[in-house]
């Protein structure tokens, strides 16, 4: 996502800080997915957190969203996982 920051990553996951408010990282995943064939086939949030959970083929990326208390939003993408 254009603005991240401070990101660290494994096999499975990436996770990342940004300075922008939760619902406008969701509305970004929820586009850029979209275009790259992904389905969001899970999603609940608010102002302060948000999950989400896409499907392409037999592949799953679940997404999480959370405001910290210093303001900046962290983001966690893990690839390979079942839907909750």
């Amino acid at each position: 996502m254009p603005g991240a920051f401070e990101g660290n990553d494994d096999l499975q996951s990436y996770a990342f800080i940004i300075n922008d408010q939760v619902d406008n990282v969701t509305a970004f995943y929820q586009r850029k997915m979209a275009v790259l064939g992904w389905s969001l086939t899970k999603g609940a949030g608010n102002e302060m957190q948000s999950f989400m959970t896409f499907k392409k083929g037999e592949k799953i990326i679940n997404v999480s969203v959370a405001l910290q208390s210093d303001g900046r939003t962290s983001v966690k993408l893990e690839k390979g996982g079942q839907e909750p």
